[in-house]
């Protein structure tokens, strides 16, 4: 069973630089997508305060991030959902 004491112990065994790599490769791009996004995507995938309604005609979409290595930036953009079953 996983506990928060071993979630603890797990967290205390990685090293800092391991940490910091997964937080600009995971959580980063996550956050960055989440900001991008101008509306509250259900059931809380995108939740937006200020932007509270479903809007399909703009943010039916994914969600794409891209880091260049060599100016240290982040791209986003929206691609297609293309419905294949109906």
């Amino acid at each position: 069973m996983f506990t928060s004491n071993s979630f603890a112990e797990l967290s205390a065994s990685i090293a800092p630089s391991v940490m910091q790599t997964y937080i600009v490769v995971m959580i980063l791009p996550v956050v960055l997508c989440k900001m991008f996004r101008k509306e509250t995507r259900w059931p809380g995938y995108h939740y937006r305060g200020v932007h509270m309604k479903l809007n399909d005609k703009d943010w039916h979409c994914f969600t794409l991030s891209q880091f260049d290595r060599n100016t240290g930036e982040w791209e986003l953009e929206k691609a297609p959902v293309y419905q294949i079953v109906d």
